[in-house]
């Protein structure tokens, strides 16, 4: 090995009559030794791991019963598995995920993927395959904890990290012949599409690679070093750790700028024609929340009302109204007039119904009522009253055992609208609030969930039922 050697262990018994010896090192391989012949020299039978990607090394390995299988572990929590198939090794897929507290997530507009962002400064891809959910791609390899994550198309999305800048990624060809291979969905292919896209061992950018280079075109060292390190992937089985690392990266097309402190709100339009953005804030001129055009990403309008953080922003489903709910324990309400937006509505500080942080906002499914949840553990219901006065529609806010930190209204159109809210200790309710009585119902707990506070919650696009 070329690295610290963390972990050695012996082939069971019974699983042949050689030797067998397998250890993990930090140079990201394990390797497979045995005697030779009758002069007792260990050599190396079999070698398997990580090529490139920006990573760090194994932690340990085992072999499986009958020494067919070995399973080994990552320094950032990655399983890796090989059997061996016709006295070859190969690679087999296992269970994955993030390995730090997941902030946000989105579904692609047509329900066909999930996108979920973490404080572990990945983003990951998530879809069907032989009806199980399986990582498909690891869109998003970045130098920050991720924070916020929403979709505008089915080929492309933006997310943001703790940095004052947010990013447009757009899929690759690859994905999108990989994806319709693996699920049997065909997802429409943009103009100017990449094949593939790359990140440097010290950058923070994915870039576009539009064409592949042989190695024996590359004059210099420093063209080798600059080179793509992206092999198009034809997949018949979802993709191994080691291809999600580098292999299935999506292009990073635009950073946006505008914002003073760190990011931390993001939505878009279902029209997918706006982006509103809103960063961390402790004085009333930073928590302006930025409104981008997604045609040519300019800045449009920044929307002023809130005095602290705005932690969270919801659009209609019809695209006309957007909501804010910020720190300042207050929610303003802004109607879209073409592509700028005007105040409509807010809630007084000095009346406040939620005495702290409001966590999230949802809209029913007809735009017609929102909810809000906060940490004071309640869940309002507002709606229009008289005119563009807008309050309280509930015959009173529904009060639970744990601070509300996620909320999601279902999208069907009923009289009976169906609400999921998430808690800080970890539960999951599903609550009906009907629009004659006013009163809310919870019909569901769903208590073995999380052991820590949910932090997004979100239904499937109607377009998948």
């Amino acid at each position: 090995h070329d690295d610290w050697c963390y972990s050695v262990a012996w082939c069971p018994v019974g699983s042949g009559d050689t030797l067998k010896l397998l250890t993990a090192s930090m140079d990201r391989t394990v390797a497979v030794w045995s005697p030779s012949g009758t002069d007792g020299v260990w050599t190396e039978s079999m070698r398997a791991g990580e090529v490139g990607g920006n990573t760090l090394g194994l932690y340990g390995a085992r072999f499986g019963p009958g020494g067919v299988k070995i399973v080994a572990h990552g320094y950032q929590g990655a399983l890796h598995m090989w059997q061996i198939v016709s006295d070859k090794w190969e690679g087999v897929n296992v269970v994955g995920g993030h390995f730090a507290a997941v902030t946000d997530l989105c579904w692609s507009p047509t329900g066909q993927y999930l996108v979920s962002v973490s404080a572990d400064q990945t983003a990951r891809l998530w879809g069907e395959w032989c009806e199980k959910w399986h990582e498909l791609a690891r869109t998003q390899i970045h130098g920050y904890d991720l924070v916020a994550c929403c979709a505008i198309s089915d080929t492309m999305y933006v997310s943001c990290g703790d940095e004052k800048v947010v990013r447009v990624f757009t899929s690759p060809l690859t994905f999108i012949d990989n994806f319709r291979q693996l699920t049997g969905r065909a997802i429409s292919v943009p103009l100017h599409v990449p094949l593939g896209a790359s990140v440097s061992a010290l950058g923070l950018s994915n870039k576009a690679v539009f064409e592949l280079r042989e190695r024996t075109e590359l004059n210099s060292f420093d063209d080798f070093k600059n080179s793509p390190q992206f092999e198009p992937l034809n997949l018949l089985t979802p993709p191994l750790e080691e291809n999600l690392l580098q292999h299935t990266l999506w292009a990073e097309t635009r950073k946006l700028y505008g914002h003073a402190f760190e990011v931390y709100a993001l939505a878009a339009t279902r029209d997918g024609t706006l982006v509103a953005s809103a960063c961390k804030a402790s004085k009333p001129e930073h928590a302006g929340v930025i409104i981008w055009s997604v045609e040519k990403w300019y800045q449009i309008q920044v929307l002023l009302f809130h005095t602290l953080t705005v932690s969270k922003l919801a659009f209609s489903n019809d695209s006309n109204y957007l909501l804010a709910v910020s720190r300042d324990r207050t929610w303003s309400l802004w109607k879209r007039d073409g592509m700028q937006f005007e105040l409509l509505a807010h809630s007084k500080l000095s009346v406040a119904k939620h005495t702290r942080i409001i966590w999230d906002c949802s809209w029913t499914g007809n735009d017609k009522f929102f909810a809000t949840g906060s940490r004071d553990k309640k869940i309002i219901i507002w709606g229009a009253i008289e005119g563009a006065k807008w309050d309280s529609v509930c015959e009173q806010p529904l009060s639970l055992e744990e601070a509300v930190t996620a909320l999601q209204f279902c999208h069907f159109h009923t009289q009976r609208h169906i609400l999921a809210a998430g808690l800080e200790n970890g539960k999951i309710l599903i609550i009906t609030w009907c629009e004659k009585d006013r009163n809310f119902n919870i019909v569901k707990y769903l208590d073995e969930c999380h052991v820590a506070m949910v932090t997004c919650l979100s239904w499937r696009p109607n377009e998948m039922h």
